[in-house]
């Protein structure tokens, strides 16, 4: 109405009453394509209040899982022609679970197996880092996740389309951060030689740090991992030194500082990358880096996040 989005129509998926009854959700993939499924897990469990189970499909197909015919299946894939997952969708199949299936090809063999499928629409595949994958699949998510808290009731009608709103300003949002390439080349250009790089966060960030690890490992062959921020201290600062780097993902303005004190902060680079609201914060005494770089937007606000909301 007016240029802004009131509802939210999928032409292949219809939600009825297994959506609505529906007392778990199984996100099944391999890849990047599992990493957005770790993010919908907690899109899922914060808006529509449901227990969300994410699993690698090549893991999957090999152990005897517990499934429920009430379950909500969902099997991602960006060829539809991945093997383990298809393996896992045909194993949903036989326990009789209906099975959603998300894929950018239409007429792939996922999308003729599924019961119902959603289209990302992202066009061809070209680079070997799949990013608009990556994006598109993640959008599909949080839609159903959205419709899905909807129609269970679980958020507010005003809530719903305040969401809408927001996710209608994505591509603009996205532009801001590709407008901002001095930030980034200003980084790189300090700290492409590092041997180690490291993406930290909690929640949301720790789910996408995943993702941009193995982009990293894609493109440039440099070793990159991911941890969940309160795990740094459990073992991996040990190797945290002179030649890494290391990537904060923050959108919650009460997490990851008091992840630092441990570690000689001046031996290695450290990029944070939160929104603009976040940026006077780190440039207290308290961080203890003279050798680290802020990347700061108002567009890295997650839409689904309340208290980035209430900030």
């Amino acid at each position: 109405e007016g240029g802004v989005p009131v509802d939210i129509k999928f032409d292949e998926l219809c939600f009825d009453e297994k959506w609505k009854e529906a007392r778990r959700i199984v996100i099944v993939a391999c890849g990047t394509a599992y990493h957005a499924g770790v993010v919908a897990k907690y899109v899922f469990e914060q808006l529509a209040r449901v227990p969300v189970v994410v699993d690698v499909a090549s893991e999957f197909r090999y152990r005897n899982p517990i499934l429920c015919k009430d379950d909500i299946f969902i099997v991602i894939s960006q060829s539809g022609e991945t093997a383990d997952t298809l393996a896992a969708l045909r194993l949903a199949k036989q326990n009789g679970v209906h099975v959603t299936a998300i894929t950018n090809c239409v007429g792939s063999t996922v999308s003729r197996e599924a019961d119902d499928v959603v289209y990302t629409w992202a066009g061809p595949e070209i680079a070997v880092a799949s990013t608009k994958a990556y994006t598109t699949q993640l959008m599909c998510l949080c839609m159903l996740a959205l419709k899905s808290a909807f129609i269970k009731e679980t958020i507010s009608a005003s809530d719903y389309k305040k969401y809408l709103c927001e996710l209608n300003f994505i591509p603009e949002k996205v532009q801001q951060i590709l407008e901002d390439k001095a930030s980034i080349q200003r980084f790189v250009s300090k700290n492409y030689n590092k041997q180690k790089v490291f993406f930290i966060g909690r929640q949301y960030d720790s789910a996408t740090s995943l993702e941009c690890a193995l982009k990293l490992k894609e493109v440039s062959y440099m070793h990159s991992e991911a941890f969940a921020a309160g795990e740094l201290k459990h073992g991996p600062i040990a190797i945290v030194e002179e030649w890494s780097a290391m990537h904060p993902r923050k959108t919650r303005q009460d997490v990851l500082l008091e992840q630092y004190p441990e570690a000689n902060l001046d031996k290695y680079g450290i990029i944070q990358i939160c929104p603009a609201a976040f940026f006077s914060s780190y440039r207290s005494p308290k961080l203890g880096c003279t050798n680290s770089h802020m990347m700061c937007h108002d567009c890295r606000r997650r839409f689904w996040t309340q208290e980035a909301d209430n900030d």
